[in-house]
């Protein structure tokens, strides 16, 4: 799926200013701040110290103004070298986002596959560190500049007040089936994904080692001396490659986009991250090769259920227990039944000779 964003970046200051220059301050207000801050101590503020002497020489309304205005600009450069220095810390303590959310579905048009990162799942790795180098975030609609987009704007804020922002807008997101709610729905948990990565500097990178562009790999680059490879994870891989090569009777070769995806099913249907319990899971288990040239992981039969084309698609969408849709009859299916076709059945007996899919999130 792709989705047109227009986004822009701006600090928090800039959308406030406008509102500030347009303010009417009053002869007496600027006399009552003057005279309120003359009676703090100074801590080493020179400009409070000078605004003291002029509320004590009975200065002019315009002198105090002015003497404030330069004590406003001074605390937002404080705020904003406090923002610069917070997120220079957050930048060099903060990991990069694993992309876990796979999107995998089949229409007529073809398919659909990405991988992309969990907004809840980011939010969990980096709201501690965040607090910790005094920073927040939270979003807020906006008004769309095109009629019919939906708008997000991510704020990023310093505890000292200096905040910046990313706003980004797109049409609500009708693939996959989606009804009204669901298609707006998706595209505000998008463009609030991505407004938050863009603020923040965030990095994504798949767990599998695919950018999911299906094209050539940049060849990593060799550790350096004394760094380690992840010699258990390497090894893990090969003994799920050689697995899958059981389980299809060694007729082909498979490819490395293929054992990829593979590798993706497995931990989707079996919920184990690391692939040593992956190779575990898989064995047993039959790789066939579906209609559409893919290949697949079939479960077992006592694992695959039953289709319920009666349950409404909203209420099952927010249970969160279905995770597959047949394009046709919108059944839905916590596993992938086998072959990727649709198992539901209408009244007289006969069987739908739809495709399931991923459900787009």
């Amino acid at each position: 799926m792709t989705k047109r964003t227009q986004g822009t970046k701006t600090t928090e200051a800039e959308v406030k200013q406008g509102e500030v220059e347009a303010k009417t301050v009053t002869d007496a207000e600027v006399v009552q701040e003057a005279t309120a801050l003359a009676r703090q101590p100074a801590h080493g503020e020179s400009i409070l110290s000078i605004i003291k002497d002029a509320v004590i020489s009975k200065a002019d309304v315009q002198t105090l103004r002015e003497l404030l205005a330069i004590r406003r600009e001074e605390r937002a450069d404080q705020a904003r070298e406090a923002f610069e220095v917070a997120m220079v810390a957050f930048s060099a303590k903060v990991p990069t986002i694993i992309k876990t959310r796979v999107v995998d579905f089949t229409t007529q048009k073809g398919r659909t596959h990405y991988t992309h990162a969990g907004l809840p799942e980011t939010v969990e790795q980096i709201q501690g560190l965040m607090a910790e180098c005094q920073l927040s975030r939270r979003w807020k609609d906006e008004d769309p500049k095109k009629v019919g987009n939906i708008r997000i704007r991510c704020i990023a804020s310093h505890i000292m007040g200096h905040s910046e922002s990313f706003a980004a807008e797109a049409p609500p997101d009708t693939s996959g089936n989606k009804n009204d709610a669901q298609a707006v729905a998706s595209i505000i948990t998008y463009l609030r994904r991505t407004t938050l990565f863009a603020v923040l500097g965030l990095v994504a990178k798949d767990d599998v080692d695919d950018d999911g562009a299906g094209g050539k790999k940049t060849e990593p680059e060799r550790p350096k001396s004394g760094e380690l490879l992840d010699a258990d994870e390497n090894e893990a891989k090969k003994e799920f490659a050689q697995e899958c090569h059981i389980l299809i009777g060694g007729r082909t070769q498979l490819t490395p986009s293929e054992l990829r995806d593979l590798l993706t099913q497995a931990r989707m249907l079996s919920q184990q991250p690391k692939v040593a319990e992956c190779v575990r899971w898989l064995k047993g288990k039959r790789i066939v090769k579906g209609t559409d040239g893919r290949w697949l992981i079939e479960a077992p039969q006592e694992e695959q259920p039953t289709a319920d084309a009666e349950a409404d698609p909203l209420d099952a969408a927010a249970s969160g227990d279905t995770q597959y849709e047949c394009e046709t009859c919108l059944a839905r299916y916590k596993v992938l039944p086998s072959g990727g076709h649709c198992t539901a059945t209408d009244g007289k007996g006969k069987t739908c000779p739809g495709k399931v899919g991923r459900i787009m999130e």
